[in-house]
């Protein structure tokens, strides 16, 4: 029995598995686990079920044209080959292609597919056409044998037989149905329809998927005649139906929308002939009405009446400005009085607040030389204190001189008291002269007052003709009445002589 190294092991298994041809061809359905896109474009995961799991890998070289790459959780259908690791010795499925699995990858498909047109502006509302409310000419897109053109017939010729519909046959399944969509759109939109149809009746995801192409979608956009979608039933809803410039829920309600009833459009023509005649009866009735008023007012606005209207009409204007003047006059002559008054008033509180203010400043001027004696006398009572208690001082250290060193403190004590004596009359001599200033300052004060109060006393009291001063006799004429201004009121006075003094 011989023995085998492990890399001999290895890479006869290894050998072995690549001469089985199930295993380097077959394809493997399960769950997407610890999913690793690498850097350098390789995709590393494993694919599990309930029982079991195998390591996957697939290369840069054929991920290369992949649009959508699985996510942790998608369930695929992997195809490729196994092998095995000769370095791990663990078993790998080298995958060349897979795809998603089930209705799970057909709407994965569908919501990016959605999402990119949207942030495209595909579905944006600016771009949809409106529908002609009665076309005449319908062009529809389906299949010639399926349900949905059985059922738009029915309706049209239930409801108008008076409409062209032109049927483009397409395949709306399968293989090659997104190129003859693609193509029957773009020829009925050369032959300038009113609007066209895409129809398909219902089916399973998968069969109406075809209506979740790219290349159907930017066809619709690009259309210059209005489109209907009408793509399965009420609940499905395809890339188509967002496209185009209307949804209809089914072949039949496309139908619908785009034809009119004809026994509804006649009855909605003589309406609105009925409507039209009784328009055009009260247009009539308003115009001679107008008519009339118009003769009426050429009647009443002759020229003779115009200028007779107008006589009055100043004549009227004449008396309101003669009183409005003489309103305003009464009300001038009012004010004056009242200002006069006014004037006399404020004269009077002026006079009485300087009063006032006069006997606050001399109140304060007595005060202030009341202080000040206070506190001369009370700085002569120190000063006078002071010397005493020097003298006595002096006095006490004479009688007890025996020792030199009390002899040398009272000279201390002498020379201290004579410096505190010299700082006292200093701050007496800064007391007098802050108190001799505010003194002369309130004086001051007090004669500019005085000079305020004499002049106001020479403005305010005097005698007065018609509120002018009167300087002269000159100004006062024998008879006239003049007003004399006093401390305590108004003497109105009448001139009875005249007598000038000779200068």
């Amino acid at each position: 029995m011989s023995v085998l190294k492990v890399s001999e092991l290895t890479n006869y298994i290894s050998k072995y598995l690549k001469l089985d041809y199930f295993i380097n061809d077959l394809s493997v359905e399960g769950e997407v686990s610890n999913y690793n896109r690498h850097s350098s474009g390789n995709l590393f995961f494993s694919l599990k079920d309930d029982n079991s799991k195998i390591d996957c890998f697939m290369s840069v070289v054929d991920t290369s044209e992949i649009e959508l790459f699985p996510e942790e959780g998608d369930r695929l259908i992997i195809t490729g080959a196994v092998t095995l690791s000769e370095k791990t010795s663990k078993i790998i499925f080298v995958v060349r292609s897979f795809e998603l699995s089930g209705e799970g990858s057909l709407l994965r498909r569908f919501t990016l597919l959605k999402e990119k047109l949207d942030k495209e502006g595909l579905f944006d509302p600016i771009h949809k056409k409106q529908i002609p409310k009665f076309p005449n000419r319908i062009g529809v897109v389906t299949s010639p044998t399926g349900a949905a053109i059985t059922d738009i017939l029915n309706v049209m010729k239930r409801r108008n037989k008076n409409i062209d519909i032109i049927i483009y046959p397409s395949l709306v399944q399968g293989e090659g149905a997104a190129e003859t969509i693609i193509e029957g759109l773009q020829t009925l939109d050369k032959m300038k329809l009113d609007c066209i149809i895409l129809a398909r009746g219902g089916g399973s995801k998968e069969d109406l998927f075809v209506f979740n192409d790219e290349n159907i979608a930017r066809t619709i956009f690009k259309l210059n005649t209005p489109i209907i979608s009408a793509v399965g039933h009420e609940i499905d809803f395809s890339i188509s139906d967002y496209v185009a410039d209307l949804r209809a829920p089914t072949p039949s309600a496309a139908a619908e929308l785009v034809s009119c009833k004809l026994s509804d459009m006649i009855e909605n023509i003589f309406d609105l002939k009925k409507r039209m005649d009784v328009s055009i009866s009260n247009k009539l009735i308003l115009r001679d009405t107008k008519l009339q008023r118009l003769r009426y007012g050429l009647n009443s606005h002759s020229p003779t009446l115009l200028i007779n209207e107008n006589k009055h009409k100043l004549s009227l204007y004449r008396d309101r400005i003669t009183w409005s003047t003489r309103d305003r006059i009464t009300s001038n002559r009012l004010k004056v009085i009242k200002l006069k008054n006014f004037k006399d008033r404020l004269i009077a509180e002026n006079i009485n607040r300087h009063k006032i203010n006069l006997k606050n400043y001399r109140f304060i001027s007595a005060s202030l030389q009341n202080n000040l004696y206070y506190k001369k006398t009370r700085l002569i009572y120190n000063k006078n204190r002071l010397d005493k208690y020097i003298f006595l001082e002096i006095k006490k250290a004479n009688q007890n001189n025996k020792v030199l060193y009390n002899e040398i403190s009272l000279r201390d004590l002498y020379f201290k008291l004579k410096h505190l004596r010299i700082d006292i009359n200093s701050i007496e001599s800064k007391i007098k002269s802050n108190i001799d200033s505010i003194l002369q300052n309130n004086m001051l004060k007090l004669n500019i007052l005085k000079s305020k109060l004499d002049m106001e006393y020479r403005k305010n009291f005097g005698i007065y003709k018609e509120g002018k001063l009167i300087k002269s006799v000159n100004d006062v004429e024998v008879g006239s009445t003049i007003k004399s201004l006093l401390e305590d009121g108004i003497l109105n006075l009448e001139v009875t002589s005249i007598e000038k003094v000779r200068k």
